[in-house]
């Protein structure tokens, strides 16, 4: 898929209004920092490539329904990224991994959008007994899912691990449809190379 000319990211939360940390003319790498919010827990938004900040505007939000801020980011056609924030690794404590993550930004893609970060705290407050990782996810990410299941198999297996170091489940399972044998192979190769927690298995539906 070709990088866009530009992007607008909202800064915007559910009511939430995030503070830009960027300015017109800005220079900024993909990863990098762009709004951070008031509220404790929420994690920063970062951008999602490398350009140059066009300013703060307004758009219609189809989703919020109404005005909000956004970013306005035009691409330099390179999607450098940031190098200080590297990807959590297993072998860091559960604490690191969780900073990590907050560092990094990550939302969900699903319709709430909700903050990876405040998710897996507020796991922590109960015993989790299973972890499931959604291969299922519904269109229009079903596509993208299964082609990264059978491309990044191995990305998807280490993200597993990196849950399970987090979580410590009594069982993991990675849910997959039926119709995906070929997601079904990669993800069961890359996981017989990979020193995972007892009760991991790869489930058809």
């Amino acid at each position: 898929m070709p990088i866009p000319d530009h992007v607008l990211v909202p800064l915007s939360y559910y009511g939430n209004e995030y503070q830009p940390t960027v300015k017109r003319g800005q220079k900024i790498l993909g990863g990098e920092e762009i709004g951070t919010s008031d509220i404790d827990l929420m994690p920063p938004i970062v951008s999602s490539l490398s350009g140059e900040v066009a300013g703060i505007i307004k758009y219609f939000d189809p989703f919020y329904n109404s005005l909000v801020s956004a970013v306005k980011i035009i691409s330099d056609g390179e999607d450098e990224w940031i190098e200080s924030e590297k990807p959590p690794r297993v072998n860091a404590s559960g604490r690191s991994l969780l900073d990590s993550i907050q560092k990094l930004g990550i939302y969900g893609l699903g319709g709430g959008g909700f903050p990876l970060y405040i998710k897996l705290v507020s796991a922590l407050n109960v015993k989790v007994h299973t972890l499931i990782i959604n291969g299922m996810e519904c269109e229009p990410y079903l596509t993208s899912d299964y082609r990264l299941m059978i491309e990044n198999a191995e990305d998807i297996i280490e993200g597993t691990r990196v849950l399970q170091k987090i979580l410590s489940p009594r069982q993991t399972i990675i849910a997959v449809s039926d119709l995906y044998p070929s997601a079904i192979t990669s993800l069961e190769k890359a996981a017989s190379n990979a020193d995972l927690k007892e009760g991991f298995s790869i489930v058809k539906y």
